[in-house]
């Protein structure tokens, strides 16, 4: 004889209520950082380096989808320790982000409120199988740009050196020294915002779900990575050099 064992479906009061709560959590979380994600969106509009702020949760929700399979077989039971342990870090975030006026730390109290309220709704095994899309909404937070200061000079650098070089392959004369070009008719400046940093940033949040969701072992995530910033900084001295050509 043999016994068959069936998973009881969830009912369908069961799967309204969550949804419902769900829906009120996000509300709230949404509701108590209005200031913060007014200061990212106002951030994105105004500075170049962060226009691809408004396809990060588009790209998290992708994320989410694309683990669908991997998740219908897991089991949703809430983690209330770990969930009220990190809303309410969250909260103090916010708090202390509010009474500093430093709005950098309301943005990242979202990020960690999101994290907390999937752990309290849908368990620490849900998140384990889904962090990185909610770690990929770090990227909607506009603080990349104290991490990439240092980098602007020696990109700009790079690009004036490789553009040169390029130059010389077309058969155009030119001398680089610094972050300038000579060419006989005039002088290019590679400037700032002009050091290709705005891409490798760009190139880097969408590097990032492609080799989590197409590639398996960490390194060939990295290569993958590392080789699209190469790409970046190629193509932005391209660009310098043809400005040479067509001038």
């Amino acid at each position: 004889m043999k016994a068959v064992v069936c998973a009881a479906p969830r009912s369908t009061g069961e799967t309204t209520w969550r949804v419902a709560l769900l829906a009120g959590v996000a509300a709230s979380v949404v509701f108590a950082h209005r200031e913060a994600l007014g200061g990212m969106v106002a951030r994105w509009n105004g500075s170049p380096m962060y226009s691809f702020g408004y396809i990060v949760p588009l790209v998290s929700v992708f994320l989410l989808w694309a683990r669908r399979d991997a998740l219908r077989g897991l089991q949703v039971t809430s983690s209330a320790g770990w969930g009220v342990f990190l809303t309410s870090l969250a909260a103090a975030a916010l708090l202390g982000g509010q009474l500093a006026g430093v709005q950098v730390i309301q943005q990242f109290a979202f990020v960690l409120a999101v994290a907390g309220g999937v752990v309290l709704l849908f368990g620490t095994a849900v998140f384990r199988r889904t962090w990185v899309a909610w770690a990929y909404l770090l990227l909607m937070v506009p603080f990349w740009d104290g991490l990439t200061e240092p980098l602007h000079l020696p990109f700009q650098r790079l690009s004036a050196i490789l553009g040169v070089r390029l130059l010389h392959l077309a058969g155009v004369p030119a001398y680089q020294e610094g972050t300038l070009l000579y060419l006989p008719t005039l002088t290019i400046e590679v400037a700032r915002a002009c050091s290709g940093i705005n891409y490798v940033v760009a190139v880097v949040a969408l590097g990032i779900p492609l080799a989590y969701l197409y590639l398996s072992g960490l390194w060939r995530r990295v290569v993958l990575i590392v080789g699209a910033v190469a790409i970046a900084a190629v193509s932005n001295s391209l660009r310098v050099a043809l400005i040479g050509v067509l001038s």
